[in-house]
C-alpha cells in the first residue's frame, strides 16, 4: 500500500484524537500503526512508555511542526515585503532621474532620422524581388490541392530507401 504525505497526515491527526474521515487504505494503515503501538508496549510494559509522555512527545512534534510553517510563512512575507520596498525605491530612483513622463508627449525624432527610415534602403530591389517572389508562392499554395496518398507513400518508400542507404556502413568488397 502506497501513501503520499497528505494521507499519512491525515492518519497522524486521527491517530493524535482528532475526528478525521478516512479512505479504506488510511483506516487500514492507520490500524497497522496502531497494533505495531501495542506490541510495542507489549514487549516494554505498560510503564515503560506512559500515555502522559506520549501525549508530551505528540504536543512537541505538534509545535515544532508549527513553528517551522510559521517560519516559512513569515520568510515569505518579509521577502514579499522586501522585494515591494525595492521595487518602490527603483520607481522613485527612476523618476527622479529622469522625471516623471510627460503625458501625451511623443518624442522627437530629428528629420534626417525620419528621411532615412523612409528611404529606401540599400538592396531594395532584392527585398522587393523576394517579396514579389514570398506572394506568388502563397498564391500557388493557396490554389494548389493536396498530395494524394499516393504521394505521400512514394515518399515514404523513398525516405526509407534513402535512410537505408545512409545506416549502413559502406565497406569494400575485396576483390578475387
Amino acid at each position: 500500500m502506497e501513501l503520499n504525505s497528505e494521507q499519512y497526515e491525515r492518519i497522524a491527526r486521527r491517530l493524535d484524537g482528532e475526528t478525521v474521515e478516512l479512505t479504506a487504505e488510511e483506516q487500514a494503515a492507520a490500524s497497522e500503526i496502531q497494533s505495531g503501538e501495542a506490541a510495542l508496549r507489549r514487549s516494554l510494559g505498560e510503564e515503560a512508555v506512559p500515555a502522559r509522555a506520549l501525549a508530551r512527545a505528540r504536543r512537541q512534534v505538534r509545535a515544532a511542526t508549527g513553528r517551522r510553517f510559521v517560519a516559512r510563512a513569515r520568510f515569505v512575507g518579509v521577502a514579499a515585503a522586501g522585494l515591494a520596498v525595492a521595487a518602490a525605491i527603483v520607481i522613485a530612483w527612476a523618476i527622479r532621474l529622469h522625471g516623471p513622463p510627460a503625458p501625451h508627449a511623443r518624442p522627437a525624432v530629428p528629420a534626417e532620422v525620419w528621411a532615412q527610415a523612409i528611404a529606401e534602403p540599400p538592396g531594395g530591389e532584392a527585398i522587393q524581388f523576394l517579396s514579389r517572389e514570398l506572394d506568388r508562392f502563397e498564391a500557388e499554395l493557396a490554389v494548389s490541392r493536396p498530395p494524394a496518398s499516393e504521394d505521400w507513400q512514394i515518399d515514404s518508400v523513398q525516405r526509407e530507401i534513402d535512410t537505408f542507404w545512409r545506416d549502413e556502413p559502406s565497406v569494400e568488397i575485396p576483390e578475387g
